[in-house]
Order: structure tokens, then C-alpha cells, then sequence
């Protein structure tokens, strides 16, 4: 018997949908797009239930079979003037902590030139380190899940800062070749890497709000401390008043091959603490992100991503390296759309913390289908199979590190 239990949330979405697709306002841009599925999911413990409901599992749902909103996002443009527009993506989601807020909101400067192009952004935004989220809101086009990696970036990676580019066209210049060049300096992401020690890497698509904590499995119940770290992450925390930044490089070849290089540094002080016992975690990362067309009809997208984190010092803290690349191939003829994506990641337990164990890894195949029925509609159906080898889910008694979680999903998409 499948469960139904979003109706009356799926019904509000397509209201506020049809009331933003009727707004005529000059310099207005709204797109936005309901996601919804009935979903089977063979999860043979109980306790593999999702990170959110203080479980162990990868996935995002675990019911047997279900009928889920996944998602409603509305993207906002708003042109305030020819040089300066204001952004903002906004999501109602059923499940986590928070249910209803922002994705991303920022004031973007672009002003009008010719040999080189600048643009300029202040406030909570993703950086471009992704091919693969493309689409509406920071949604993918290829599968419904995100690769691993940007799962977690989905997850944790949303600093407030100001961002600059520089693009140098290549038609501009008679040249093949386009470069741009990416640099931000922000505040607010201290506590990024903590979902990849205590739950892993994840596949999934859900977007942590601005301002919403992530809670996860209370592995800290185990330690012989009198004040643990709570269960949660805020993603947008502020430890220690000191500024994070990052750099890009993109360089894209006519219109066949993109590549991303970034180089992410939160500069946090991993002896940092609040009130609440979050730490500040010493992370930084470097990924690599490819997109090359064939022809038309086909084309590779990869990204590696290899990183380390360090909170509290290396005798009672997390001393963690990470890292996880996926390939994926994507088929589109006419309105038919065919991806198939191979994920692995891994954690690395480096520090000397024995009540803490932080090493895991696994590898994940995704199997997509979309179809554009229309404008407004896209059906298509996924099956994802992930196995995960986690050392801390042995903390509990008569659980084991090792397994394997199969999600079949058929989706409905309503782009407005």
C-alpha cells in the first residue's frame, strides 16, 4: 500500500507555482520546479534510516515504498538595474530540521563590457565548482541524485561572502578558448566537513537551507566525555571571526569541453568552540570538475575532489583526509535523456582518538531515465545502489560497518 504522506504539501507547491507563473513584472525572472516520487527502497535494518532522523543509512529515504515530495523550488532575478540584479532560490522541503527557506540569495554587479567581462556577488551562494548542477536551483539535468560529491556540497558548502570574476571571452579575442578566473573571500563555514566524520559521503539530492542544521546519528553517546558535540552541524556557523576564501579557474574549449579547477580554504581555527560545543574545522579541498561533449547527443562529466579536515587537536579531535571522484555518461536523443554515474569516495581516519573511529568508504551506481513529455513535464525513473563500509557504525552493539542500500524511484517533474 503506497503511502501518500506530502498530499497536502504537493498542493501548496503547485498553488504557489501557478501564482508565480502569472507574475508580470518588469525585470522579474521566477523559474521553478516540483519534484516528486514514489519510491522503493530495500533498507534491511532499521537503523540505516537517513543521517536526518539520527541514522546511519546514505540514502535519503528508507520507507519500503512511499510517495515523496522530494522538493519545490522557486528561483528568483530580479533586474534592479542594468548592471546590479538580485538572486535568491527558495525550497520547501518535507524532511530535516528546517522545512521552508533559502537556498541562495546574493546582489550580483555585471556590468556591460566588451574585451573583458567582470561580475561581482555579496551573499549566501554556491561556488561553481559543479557541471553537474546546472538546472533550475542548483538541480542536476542528467539524474535526480547528485553524485557524492556534490551531495555534501549541497550539504555543507554555502558560505556568506563576496565573490569576484573575470572572464576573458574567446570569441572576443579570436581565440578557441575561454578563461575565467574566480576569487571570494567569506565568512560563516566553519563547521564544514563534520557530516563526512561522523555520517560519510551520501547520495542524495537535498539542499540544506541557509541557517539549518544537519543532524545525524549520536555516535557521541560512546565517548567518555561529560560534554560531547551535539548531533548536529550548523552549516553556517560562525566560530572565530576569521575570513575563508576560495579560487577558481574556468577554461572552456568552443562549446565542447568545460573544465573547473577550485581551491577551497575556510581558514577556521580547529580550537574554536560556542556555547553549543560546535567547533570550528580546519578544512580545505581541491576539485577538479570536466564536461566534454562528443557530438550533440553524448556526453562525459567527471569530478575528483580530495581534500582534509582537522577539529580540536590530534589526541581527543577528528584529523580526517576525504576524497571522492564519479564519471558519469549522459545520452540525449530528442526528448529522451539516458545517464549512468559510478561514484567512490572515502574517509581517512588520521588522528589518535580511539572512542571516535571516522574511517569509511563505498562506491555508488546510479541508473537514470528522463523523459521531457513537455514544457512543464518531465517523467523518468532512477535506481541507485550504494555500498558504504562505516567503522563507527560498530559502536553499537551487533551492528555492522558494512552495506548496501538500493533505491528504485519513478519522478515527476513540474517546471514552471
Amino acid at each position: 500500500m503506497i503511502k501518500i504522506k506530502q498530499l497536502f504539501a504537493i498542493k501548496t507547491a503547485l498553488l504557489i507555482s501557478l501564482l508565480f507563473n502569472n507574475v508580470a513584472n518588469a525585470g522579474l525572472t521566477t523559474k521553478g520546479v516540483i519534484d516528486a516520487s514514489i519510491l522503493y527502497n530495500e533498507t534491511p535494518e532499521s537503523w540505516l534510516k537517513p543521517w536526518f532522523e539520527n541514522g546511519v543509512g546514505v540514502h535519503r529515504y528508507d520507507d519500503e515504498i512511499t510517495a515523496r515530495l522530494n522538493h519545490a523550488l522557486l528561483e528568483i532575478d530580479y533586474e534592479l538595474t542594468n548592471d546590479l540584479s538580485f538572486f535568491a532560490v527558495a525550497q520547501y522541503t518535507p524532511d530535516g530540521d528546517t522545512h521552508l527557506g533559502v537556498n541562495e540569495a546574493y546582489i550580483k554587479y555585471k556590468p556591460l563590457t566588451n574585451k573583458i567581462k567582470h561580475e561581482l556577488k555579496v551573499g549566501y551562494f554556491y561556488p561553481q565548482l559543479s557541471l553537474e548542477n546546472s538546472d533550475i536551483g542548483w538541480t542536476s539535468p542528467y539524474t535526480f541524485n547528485f553524485s557524492s560529491i556534490n551531495s555534501w556540497v549541497a550539504e555543507e558548502v554555502r558560505p556568506l561572502g563576496i565573490e569576484w570574476q573575470v572572464k576573458r571571452p574567446g570569441r572576443a579575442h579570436n581565440s578557441n578558448f575561454t578563461y575565467t578566473g574566480v576569487v571570494s573571500a567569506y565568512a560563516q563555514n566553519d563547521g564544514i566537513a563534520s557530516l563526512l566524520a561522523w555520517r560519510g559521503w551520501a547520495i542524495h539530492n537535498r539542499q540544506t537551507l541557509i541557517g539549518e542544521k544537519v543532524r545525524f546519528a549520536n555516535y557521541f553517546q560512546f565517548q567518555p566525555v561529560e560534554a560531547p558535540n551535539p548531533t548536529y552541524v550548523d552549516i553556517n556557523d560562525e566560530t572565530d571571526h576569521r575570513v575563508g576564501y576560495y579560487v577558481g579557474l574556468h577554461v572552456q574549449y568552443q562549446r565542447k569541453t568545460d573544465l573547473r579547477a577550485y581551491y577551497y580554504d575556510n581558514n577556521a581555527d580547529p580550537l574554536s568552540i560556542e556555547s553549543d560545543m560546535q567547533y570550528g574545522w580546519d578544512t580545505q579541498f581541491f576539485s577538479l570538475a570536466l564536461l566534454h561533449k562528443f557530438n550533440r547527443e553524448f556526453r562525459l562529466l567527471a569530478q575528483v575532489m580530495t581534500g582534509k579536515t582537522k577539529m580540536g587537536d590530534i589526541e581527543n579531535g577528528v584529523f580526517n583526509d576525504f576524497r571522492a571522484w564519479y564519471v558519469m555518461l549522459n545520452y540525449k536523443l530528442a526528448q529522451h535523456r539516458y545517464s549512468i554515474r559510478h561514484d567512490a569516495f572515502r574517509v581517512l581516519d588520521k588522528d589518535n582518538n580511539e572512542f571516535d573511529p571516522n574511517s569509511s568508504d563505498g562506491k555508488s551506481v546510479t541508473l537514470s531515465y528522463r523523459y521531457e513529455y513537455s514544457d512543464n513535464w518531465q517523467l523518468g525513473t532512477e535506481l541507485t545502489i550504494t555500498t558504504s563500509d562505516n567503522t563507527n557504525r560498530t559502536l553499537w552493539l551487533n551492528w555492522t560497518p558494512k552495506h548496501t542500500q538500493k533505491s528504485f524511484a519513478l519522478t515527476a517533474q513540474y517546471r514552471f
